[in-house]
């Protein structure tokens, strides 16, 4: 009997000696989390995201959203050995290397990230004839307009030109998709990307997208955000001649050598 009290005595405080390690750990868990970090970075994006491939999506304005996913590679500003050499490879062909600005926050850094896939060029035709001087199977770059934010102005600027959403005259010259006056709302930093297609070169499609979270396409009364990372609107500026269901092809050239493309049914 005194040794099974002694057992229960024994038992009894090495639960309450569990209790009060499992607090201490929690407490020194939650004092790590808020502690405050301060880093002085090199360069604005810190982090650069490789993806795989991409999709098209239509809204409700009848305007295709391009966006990636299929994440394959990450290189942030912290990354160690080949990833940290690419990182800087990747900053120094943008001149993203002389931000120089101390940051502090609690727990993961502000994020800003971009894709880098360098894309060449984009190209987008349809299956069905949409007028007799561009049959199906023809470019219709001349027809689509594409229309995106990058901050590499801002990057290239020396990290001094912004531009200012909130101005009326900047905002008619940013991005309208129709009548209705939607934008793409951007901090400061993003700059418009916004141009017939065929008009758009290689400098056009650098650091596409918001670096944050993905931005929103139109819906009545509220917003829709994407499954992967924004690179931009394609609107045409005329319709067919006869109206129908066409079966729309997006194909991106990379400058690694990928090829890709995707398909969607739009109806004129």
């Amino acid at each position: 009997m005194f040794l099974l009290h002694n057992l229960n005595y024994i038992n009894m405080k090495k639960n309450r000696f569990f209790k009060i390690l499992g607090c201490a750990l929690s407490l020194l868990l939650v004092a790590s989390c808020t502690k405050e970090t301060t880093v002085t970075l090199r360069s604005f994006v810190t982090k650069f995201t490789n993806y795989g491939t991409f999709s098209l999506v239509i809204t409700e304005k009848d305007h295709i959203v391009m966006y990636w996913y299929n994440r394959t590679e990450v290189l942030t500003y912290d990354s160690r050995g080949e990833a940290k050499r690419r990182f800087e490879e990747v900053t120094q062909r943008l001149g993203d290397v002389a931000y120089n600005q101390r940051v502090r926050f609690i727990g993961s850094i502000p994020c800003q990230r971009y894709p880098y896939n360098e894309i060449l060029s984009i190209s987008v035709v349809s299956d069905t004839d949409f007028c007799a001087e561009h049959p199906a199977g023809s470019s219709l770059n001349g027809l689509v307009r594409f229309l995106s934010v990058s901050p590499i102005r801002f990057i290239q600027s020396g990290y001094r030109e912004t531009f200012d959403w909130n101005n009326a005259c900047q905002q008619t010259q940013a991005l309208m998709l129709d009548e209705t006056r939607v934008f793409i709302c951007g901090r400061q930093i993003h700059f418009p990307v916004k141009g017939k297609l065929a008009d758009l070169t290689q400098e056009d499609f650098l650091l596409l997208g918001t670096g944050d979270s993905s931005p929103w396409w139109p819906k009545p009364g509220y917003g829709t955000t994407l499954p992967g990372h924004f690179i931009g609107y394609l609107t045409f500026e005329q319709t067919p001649e006869i109206s129908g269901v066409h079966e729309i092809t997006v194909t991106i050239h990379l400058a690694d050598g990928r090829v890709l493309s995707r398909s969607i049914e739009k109806e004129f």
